[in-house]
């Protein structure tokens, strides 16, 4: 038999479902207001729009139309075995994690010293300014965004940069500006520190040597080469008694060639003409131009080569 305390503690009870029950339907309902449970519909969402056909279909009803990614549910699981039977992947875009985007430095120092000229630069530049590089200054220098154009409007010259970093920017006499290596800027021989250099004339080298005025103190000066001494015909090795001689030197003109010829004992480094009669010379003691020929003395007493 219910008591009246029993009948009042189930009313309450009723009650409070009651209420909960239209709460939650006050929430459903704004949810769904849209037609979908995040409440945004299908025609606003674009997750699907790299897709086409059967798979958009699927990838459309999973992540917009019921929102799959977000209120899973069974009907979910039979769209993503159909999902994976079509394009192998068994993911749907709504489910990609999304890259993040970085966003790139602004032309600055990456590392060294601005002041001293060590700056490293990196980072975007404009389209219409596309290098950053370092532009020295006055008291040392900055990373900024540079073209490379000689002669930038609005810019002097030597302001600027050249697509060759060899080259420099410089102005010309009629006041317009061209790259151009600069030529680099010779010191006159001179002592540079315990020894002698310089620029000299063409055929002349730079030089110490003693001061004719006090052999004792050391001169700089630009002397002209050396002229070498030209080594005679003569033995430069082998031994000419035993005919092993090996001949090399300068000859005159008429004599142009220096070669050993064989003698009674032995033989000489000489120079020869290798034409066969030389006036004044025997037959035998001269040369052919082919050295497998012998300049031989012919009846009527000419020499010839046989």
């Amino acid at each position: 038999m219910q008591t009246a305390i029993s009948r009042t503690l189930r009313s309450v009870s009723v009650a409070a479902i009651a209420v909960a029950g239209m709460i939650g339907m006050r929430h459903l309902n704004t949810a769904w207001s849209l037609g979908t449970p995040d409440g945004m519909p299908p025609s606003r969402e674009t997750v699907c729009n790299g897709l086409s056909g059967a798979a958009f279909g699927l990838c459309n009803a999973f992540c917009e139309a019921q929102d799959c990614d977000v209120h899973p549910r069974p009907s979910c699981d039979h769209l993503r075995r159909n999902f994976q039977k079509i394009t192998g992947s068994s993911a749907f875009p709504c489910e990609a994690t999304p890259t993040p985007t970085v966003t790139p430095a602004a032309c600055g120092v990456t590392g060294g010293d601005p002041d001293s000229g060590t700056a490293m630069c990196g980072g975007q530049c404009p389209l219409e300014f596309p290098f950053c590089e370092f532009v020295p200054g006055e008291t040392g220098g900055r990373c900024t965004c540079v073209d490379h154009k000689c002669g930038t409007a609005g810019t002097v010259c030597n302001s600027n940069l050249c697509p060759n970093q060899m080259e420099t920017c410089a102005q010309l006499a009629d006041g317009s500006c061209t790259c151009a290596t600069p030529t680099p800027t010779m010191m006159p021989c001179m002592f540079n520190g315990p020894s002698c250099a310089g620029e000299c004339p063409i055929g002349e080298s730079c030089h110490t040597f003693p001061s004719p005025s006090d052999p004792t103190i050391l001169a700089c000066g630009c002397v002209p080469a050396p002229t070498p001494t030209p080594i005679e015909c003569g033995v430069t090795s082998g031994d000419p008694a035993s005919g092993t001689a090996v001949c090399g030197g300068e000859c005159p003109l008429e004599f142009p060639f220096c070669e050993f010829v064989p003698g009674t004992t032995s033989g000489r480094c000489t120079c020869v003409d290798h034409m066969c009669g030389s006036p004044g010379v025997a037959c035998g003691g001269n040369f052919c131009p082919s050295q497998l020929q012998a300049c031989t003395m012919l009846s009527d007493g000419s020499c010839a080569c046989l």
